[in-house]
C-alpha cells in the first residue's frame, strides 16, 4: 500500500521535462474525448517530408498535400463482455478485396490505452464477385470476440527507448456458404494471434496542417515504432479449412501478415497526430500517412499544470456526505474519478469554485480526482473516502 501511495503521489505532483515529454496517466486523454468522432487528413505520397526517428527532431508536414478525409467514429462502451471498457471505436478487417466491421473495446488506464477485443453485429456479406454466385455468402453473427490479454495501443508512462510486446489471441466465429463446395451455412472460425512489438525511437516536436491548411504550432511527440504480425488459421466444422477453398479466398492456412507502423503520440490525446504505413521493415517506402486533425490549436496547453492554487476540499470526504467542492480557479473542467486499481469510477463536468456530487456509495480508501481544464491544463488529486 506505501509504494502505490508513493506512485499515486508521484503522479499527482509530475511536471513535464522542458526536453523530450513523457505520456502517463497524469496527462492522458479524457474517456468523454476518447468516445467522440475523429477525422483524420489522408496525405499525398508525392511529396511526403521525412520521418526518420531520432531526438529532439523536428517533423514538418505542413508542406504535404491533403489527398482525403477520413472519419474514425467512436462511442461510449457499455458491455457487460468487456466491464473494463469505458469506450469503443470502429474498425474493420479487410480479405480478399471484402471486409467486415466491428467496434474495438477499450479504456484508459494507469497502465496505458488498452484494447480488451471487439464487439461485432450481425452481417452478411455475399460472396458473389468472388464466386460468381449470388446464393453464396459469409455470415458474422453478433458476437464478442475477446482478446486473451489487453493490447497496449499506448503503454504508461512511456518515453524515449521504452520497449513493449504484446502476444494476444482471439477466435472469430462465422458461418459460410459456397455451393460450388457444397458448403450451406457451415460454421466456422478464424482463429487468430497478434504479437505486436513497440519501441520509441524518437522524440521532438512536429508541426501539421488544421482542416484549413493552416499551420499547427510545433507540437511535443513521441515516436513510436510499431511491428504488427498477425496469423490466421480457418476451420469449417472444427477442421481446418481445405486448401482448395481457401485457394479460391487467396488465403492460406496459417497465413502471416506483418504491418510497418510509425505512430507520433502526443499528450492528451488517445489517437496519433501522425500515423505513417510502410510497405517493408525498412520503414522508407510509405503506403499510406494520416493526420489528426482535432484540437491542434490547444495540444500545447495540455502539458501546462493546472494553477497551483486550485484546492478541493474537505478532503478525507465522508461517504455518507460525497460533496467535493473545487475552488481557486474561473476555468471550467471535465472530470474523471478513479479508485486505486486504476478503475475509472465517475466522470463528469464542473465549473471552476463548482461542487462535484459523488452519486454512489464508494468503499472506504484513497481515489485519484482527474481534472482537465477547458484551456487544457490538467490537475491531479488524492482524495481520500471514509466511512
Amino acid at each position: 500500500m506505501k509504494k502505490t501511495l508513493l506512485l499515486l503521489f508521484g503522479l499527482c505532483t509530475y511536471y513535464f521535462s522542458a526536453a523530450q515529454i513523457t505520456l502517463d496517466f497524469s496527462n492522458s486523454p479524457s474517456i468523454a474525448q476518447c468516445a467522440s468522432n475523429d477525422t483524420f487528413a489522408l496525405l499525398k505520397r508525392t511529396n511526403l517530408p521525412s520521418f526518420a526517428p531520432g531526438s529532439d527532431v523536428v517533423w514538418d508536414l505542413t508542406t504535404a498535400q491533403r489527398d482525403d478525409i477520413i472519419y474514425r467514429r467512436a462511442y461510449p462502451a457499455d458491455n457487460s463482455a468487456y466491464p473494463d471498457a469505458s469506450f469503443q471505436i470502429e474498425i474493420f478487417y479487410p480479405f480478399s478485396g471484402l471486409k467486415y466491421y466491428g467496434n474495438r473495446m477499450q479504456n484508459v488506464t494507469q497502465d496505458g490505452i488498452l484494447s480488451y477485443g471487439v464487439h461485432i453485429d450481425r452481417q452478411a456479406i455475399s460472396l458473389a464477385l468472388l464466386t460468381g454466385s449470388p446464393s453464396d455468402s459469409l455470415i458474422f453473427n453478433h458476437q464478442n470476440v475477446i482478446y486473451s490479454a489487453p493490447a497496449h495501443d499506448i503503454k504508461y508512462p512511456m518515453t524515449m527507448s521504452d520497449q513493449w510486446t504484446d502476444d494476444y489471441r482471439f477466435n472469430t466465429s462465422f458461418s459460410l456458404t459456397v455451393g460450388l463446395f457444397g458448403l450451406n451455412n457451415v460454421p466456422g472460425e478464424r482463429r487468430t494471434e497478434y504479437i505486436e512489438n513497440n519501441e520509441v525511437v524518437g522524440w521532438g516536436k512536429m508541426k501539421v496542417n488544421d482542416k484549413d491548411g493552416n499551420p499547427s504550432p510545433l507540437i511535443d511527440v513521441l515516436l513510436v515504432k510499431k511491428i504488427e504480425t498477425a496469423k490466421d488459421s480457418f476451420y469449417l466444422g472444427g477442421a481446418p479449412a481445405p486448401a482448395q477453398l481457401l485457394t479460391a479466398f487467396g488465403l492460406t492456412q496459417g497465413q502471416s501478415s506483418i504491418s510497418y507502423r510509425y505512430y507520433f503520440y502526443r499528450a492528451g490525446e488517445k489517437s496519433a497526430l501522425a500515423e505513417v504505413k510502410f510497405v517493408d521493415d525498412s520503414f522508407t517506402t510509405i503506403e499510406e500517412a494520416l493526420v489528426h486533425q482535432q484540437r491542434l490549436g490547444s495540444t500545447n496547453a495540455i502539458n501546462k499544470p493546472a494553477p497551483a492554487s486550485i484546492a478541493i476540499y474537505p478532503n478525507p470526504v465522508s461517504s455518507h456526505t460525497p460533496v467535493i467542492h473545487i475552488d481557486g480557479t474561473d476555468d471550467h473542467y471535465s472530470y474523471q474519478m478513479f479508485n486505486i486499481n486504476g478503475q475509472q469510477i465517475n466522470s463528469g463536468t464542473v465549473n471552476g469554485n463548482g461542487i462535484i456530487t459523488l452519486h454512489d456509495n464508494y468503499p472506504a480508501g484513497n481515489y485519484i480526482l482527474k481534472l482537465i481544464s477547458d484551456k487544457g491544463r490538467y490537475e491531479m488529486k488524492q482524495i481520500q473516502i471514509v466511512n
